[in-house]
């Protein structure tokens, strides 16, 4: 399992479902807002697991909402100890994503329409 399978549409899929119910459970302003969709990375040639290791982050982007239209915002999805390890084992990202009780793994600058996305 190489790079791109590891980060597909049924990991961004996952991904997006977990990062709205996140947002859904919350008391403030961002209870309001969703994500409409992960677009997969978009990872240059010879792109490699090494490289992921080393920079422990790649860049991505996904549509965020919280009226009826959305934003493709430009997200950063960071690898922790757990998504890291995964991926040197061709495992499953899906169980690296944090669960929906807390949005904590989430910082959304509205602003600059960016989001940052902490796995575990």
């Amino acid at each position: 399992m190489d790079l791109e399978e590891l980060l597909s549409q049924d990991f961004c899929a996952a991904l997006e479902y977990r990062i709205s119910h996140a947002w859904s459970q919350l008391s403030g302003p961002l209870r309001w807002y969703w994500c409409d969709g992960i677009l997969p990375p978009e990872l240059s040639a010879g792109y490699s697991v090494a490289q992921l290791q080393r920079t422990k982050h790649i860049p991505a982007r996904g549509w965020i909402g919280n009226t009826p239209t959305t934003t493709l915002f430009t997200l950063t999805i960071r690898f922790g100890p757990q998504a890291l390890r995964a991926i040197a084992q061709q495992q499953s990202l899906q169980a690296c994503i944090p669960g929906a009780d807390t949005a904590d793994w989430l910082t959304l600058n509205v602003a600059h329409e960016t989001l940052t996305i902490q796995l575990l």
